[in-house]
């Protein structure tokens, strides 16, 4: 996975949520990612179980949460399990399994926007979901037929789905 490019997303999400959720009083900066990086060894051409997978809260770094929304406060992570079935896994059988810490709940305070001027806080939140750990070329090839096999599905009858026959 490209790290760096989940960071981008994640962070950007997360502001974009932070401001329907709190309004305009929220500041809220531009920021690139810290230079963290999380250790994946995966050997060429593979694809990693889940049970080996990095843990999901490790990704974004407080640091990087208060880059973008310096009134966040609070900040709290929250690990889940994430099991990827057989027929949904990259790699099938090899990628399959259960991922004790595939995904993660961030949630922060920040600052109250409405006329009421109590001491009530309003919150933000994102999740990191991680689908699948594999060698980069295997998810760039597999990332490149799902958009043609979609492409391919586009505006035909039954939504795309391959063998509905329109009548």
């Amino acid at each position: 996975m490209d790290a760096w490019r989940t960071r981008v997303g994640v962070l950007t999400v997360s502001a974009c949520l932070a401001l329907t959720a709190c309004g305009a009083e929220i500041a809220v900066r531009d920021a690139a990612p810290g230079q963290e990086r999380t250790a994946i060894d995966v050997p060429a051409g593979t694809v990693l179980s889940p049970a080996r997978w990095p843990d999901a809260c490790s990704f974004v770094t407080d640091a990087e949460i208060k880059a973008i929304l310096p009134q966040a406060k609070k900040l709290s992570r929250e690990s889940d399990w994430v099991k990827v079935p057989e027929d949904g896994a990259l790699g099938g059988k090899a990628g399959a399994g259960l991922a004790s810490d595939g995904k993660c709940a961030y949630s922060f305070g920040l600052p109250q926007n409405g006329g009421y001027k109590g001491h009530i806080e309003g919150w933000g939140a994102f999740d990191v979901e991680i689908l699948a750990v594999a060698d980069p070329k295997l998810l760039t090839r597999y990332v490149a037929k799902s958009k043609a096999a979609h492409q391919r599905g586009c505006g035909r009858p039954g939504n795309g789905r391959q063998g509905v026959r329109s009548r």
